[in-house]
């Protein structure tokens, strides 16, 4: 039987909340990085969030939203933007 699109994520969830180190997880992070990819770890820093690895090694801190990464700066740059707009 096929996954549902609601049953893939909760699995997704829930092995991106098991915390594990990129050293733990070098075959996945090897294979999406030499295609230029990031792969996403959950933050032992703030417990809920992601952090998105690049292969730069260059991260950022955020949250999936509807299937989309969104960094927590650019969160509170659209905030700002709301702020201003009053």
């Amino acid at each position: 039987r096929k996954m549902t699109d609601k049953e893939l994520r909760e699995l997704l969830a829930q092995e991106l909340s098991r915390k594990e180190s990129i050293e733990a997880r070098m075959d996945v992070a090897k294979a999406n990085w030499s295609e230029g990819l990031p792969i996403y770890i959950g933050s032992s820093e703030f417990p809920g969030l992601l952090e998105e690895v690049h292969p730069d090694g260059r991260r950022v801190l955020g949250a999936m939203v509807n299937r989309k990464f969104i960094s927590v700066e650019k969160e509170v740059e659209e905030a700002f933007k709301k702020k201003d707009e009053r």
